[in-house]
């Protein structure tokens, strides 16, 4: 398969910091829409206790269950331990919160259709407004990306140190990937590889295979980002994808891709119930 990574010129990042609780200005609100050309990344603790940063009342949590639909209520009652229970339906409550803030809708309102392979688009009812998202959660933190008529990927992974990086190099690197892998510092060698699996680990989910699309077939970047990365999934032009620098999280790894031309600017938001 033909493999090809290139970086770009400098990519335009906003910061800031979004309080549900508080209206939108004017401004605000005729502007909240991504542009064509731009992805908007926020992110959010999953944690039912008091704090900033926190989605932290009972009260929140129950108006996130009210608007999950009866599929996403009975994935939710499958999960066997009460922690991983209660965090998927945050997530899920704070993705319809923000397709209906994008929508212009109630976050019960909201309608999902999924690909073969699971991965979750808007209904048929909402596909003219042409926004695309993806979202992952790990530990205690969620990401999601929102992007205009562009596909996207996103993926989290929190850092560890004890990670088994030799064992899993070889199942998910391929081997132009091992060799790079090796020229890390010791110290480094962990880090690295959390990069290139969230990388890919963000393109699979983007362009909608999952895990049937082999990991080592294609190669990804393991070094930091300070730019766009070009990656091709193979030699056809809708497999053209750009890696994305993006540090939403502390003590996190994080991936963002995007199908198609480059981004101009990536705005980065937290979620602040």
């Amino acid at each position: 398969m033909a493999t090809g990574i290139q970086a770009v010129g400098q990519l335009g990042v906003g910061k800031s910091i979004r309080n549900f609780t508080k209206a939108l200005s004017f401004e605000e609100e005729t502007q909240k829409f991504p542009k064509f050309g731009e992805v908007h990344v926020w992110s959010a603790r999953l944690a039912l206790r008091q704090g900033s940063g926190q989605v932290s009342t009972q009260n929140k949590f129950e108006v996130f269950y009210r608007s999950l639909s009866t599929d996403e209520r009975k994935r939710a009652e499958n999960f066997v331990h009460e922690r991983d229970r209660n965090r998927f339906i945050m997530a899920r409550g704070i993705l319809r919160e923000l397709l209906g803030y994008y929508l212009g809708m109630a976050p019960e309102q909201v309608c999902f259709s999924f690909g073969l392979n699971g991965k979750p688009y808007l209904a048929e009812s909402s596909v003219g407004s042409g926004l695309e998202f993806n979202l992952s959660h790990a530990a205690d933190s969620v990401v999601y990306a929102f992007a205009n008529r562009t596909q996207v990927g996103i993926d989290i992974e929190p850092l560890s140190k004890g990670l088994a990086w030799r064992q899993l190099a070889p199942i998910v690197f391929s081997a132009r990937e091992q060799e790079k892998l090796a020229e890390f510092p010791e110290d480094e060698k962990t880090e690295a590889l959390l990069r290139g699996w969230t990388r890919k680990e963000a393109l699979v989910k983007g362009c909608g295979l999952g895990l049937s699309l082999d990991l080592n077939a294609f190669d990804v970047p393991l070094g930091r980002l300070e730019n766009p990365s070009l990656v091709w999934l193979s030699n056809k032009p809708a497999d053209l994808w750009w890696l994305c620098p993006i540090d939403p999280i502390a003590d996190f790894v994080a991936a963002l891709t995007v199908n198609g031309a480059p981004p101009l600017r990536i705005v980065v938001d937290r979620y602040i119930d």
